[in-house]
């Protein structure tokens, strides 16, 4: 029985990881096009949920809802730290690099890095 469960442990751990990846993973080939996305100074649960959702609509991540890219923000403890304004982020681009960029400072005129 305690083997059972180790194994099953284990396969949900792989399973959970295997998701996680998933998400994180571009959800669009690489294009170089550069999106928009406007971040809003508001409380933090409304920032989150209006970033989560405009990266949705605009292809940038895969889900809107419990997603990566909520669970690995709250994880860091960096939901708070997004600076309000016009952020441009390219298509194609792991979660990873999107969060990369919007823990950077807003983009002062159009596409600078």
């Amino acid at each position: 029985m305690k083997k059972f469960l180790a194994w099953a442990i284990v396969a949900i751990f792989i399973v959970i990881t295997g998701w996680f990846f998933y998400q994180m993973s571009p959800p669009q080939k690489l294009t170089g096009e550069k999106v928009p996305i406007v971040v809003v100074y508001g409380p933090h649960d409304d920032m989150i949920t209006a970033t989560s959702h405009g990266l949705f609509s605009n292809g940038l991540i895969r889900d809107e809802r419990l997603t990566a890219f909520v669970i690995y923000l709250l994880t860091l403890g960096k939901e708070q730290v997004f600076k309000p304004g016009t952020y441009y982020v390219p298509e194609g681009v792991s979660t990873f690099k999107v969060i990369q960029k919007l823990l950077g400072n807003p983009d002062l005129e159009g596409y600078l890095e």
